[in-house]
């Protein structure tokens, strides 16, 4: 059976209500509880992906010529905006059936394909079986009796013994669209796009944009912990290093000063000479925030 799995967490459904407990979102079904692989919407890098694509007007127009001048690009993502900029957009983007693949759009685009014999985290049943029949005949799946009597040490030794006789072919195999850092963090792609929809297209100051980050409960320094609760480091840019370029360079605005040029006039030597003096400063050089990757 043919399956997909992500690199990173794959986003839920946002119609659906999840139970979180440690860190792990469950779903619970006539009283039985499942562990899901997913994760919220927000929380997935695969949705603020779609969400920066959205921002570039040239893939606008690409999407009015059916792909022209993108086309590969839109081969993947398609025309995105014939669904509303909405979490439930988003989803009916993401479980859309492809044209000619047996997968959905998500899958195509973000997921990496495998198989259910690949991807099993626990022992064969009976029931099972007739499902890893065929892969044990062609020898891409090995199976191992372990007799449930013997001293795990000694179980575990006998295994690695086994495992040094089994020749293994790594299959190195990589999305058809992937984060080229893995320090990136949903959290990070949600703030920088949210500063550069404040900041370009709501036109707001950059004393205002800091303000407005630091009021959401969002964007607080996260700290990493480790097994004992021990703090070690801040997440990837969770120190909100975005408002406190804003701060510096509202305050390097205040300390400019007004006169641009000034006329420097001395007496030398019974000359009088007058000297144009032109002040250089970073606070005048223009910069823009762009999204994740490179722009379009």
């Amino acid at each position: 059976m043919t399956m997909y799995r992500f690199p990173k967490p794959q986003p839920l459904s946002p119609n659906r209500k999840y139970l979180e407990e440690n860190g792990s979102l469950y779903r619970t079904y006539k009283g039985r509880k499942t562990k899901l692989s997913g994760t919220y919407y927000y929380n997935s890098i695969y949705y603020w992906w779609y969400q920066y694509l959205r921002c570039s007007d040239k893939y606008r127009v690409a999407c009015g010529k059916n792909g022209r001048g993108m086309q590969r690009i839109y081969n993947y993502f398609g025309d995105i905006y014939q669904y509303a900029d909405t979490p439930q957009g988003f989803r009916k983007w993401w479980i859309a059936k492809m044209e000619g693949e047996d997968c959905t759009r998500g899958e195509y685009v973000f997921g990496i394909r495998s198989t259910a014999q690949a991807e099993m985290q626990d022992f064969v049943g009976v029931e099972d079986l007739d499902e890893v029949l065929s892969s044990v005949v062609d020898g891409s799946v090995k199976m191992i009796a372990v007799p449930t009597h013997l001293d795990k040490k000694i179980i575990a030794r006998r295994f690695q013994r086994l495992l040094a006789k089994i020749d293994v072919k790594k299959e190195t195999t990589r999305a058809r669209c992937h984060p080229e850092s893995s320090k990136v963090d949903a959290v990070s792609l949600d703030k920088a796009l949210l500063v550069w929809k404040m900041k370009f297209q709501q036109g707001m100051q950059h004393a205002a944009i800091a303000a407005e980050l630091m009021e959401n409960p969002r964007f607080a320094p996260r700290r990493r912990i480790d097994e004992d609760g021990a703090p070690i480091s801040f997440d990837y840019d969770s120190r909100n290093t975005v408002i406190v370029r804003l701060w510096k360079k509202r305050r390097r605005t205040l300390k400019l000063w007004n006169v641009v040029s000034f006329l420097w006039v001395t007496d030398f030597g019974g000359l009088r000479i007058a000297v144009l003096v032109y002040l250089k400063t970073k606070c005048c050089c223009r910069y823009q925030y762009t999204p994740y990757g490179k722009p379009m």
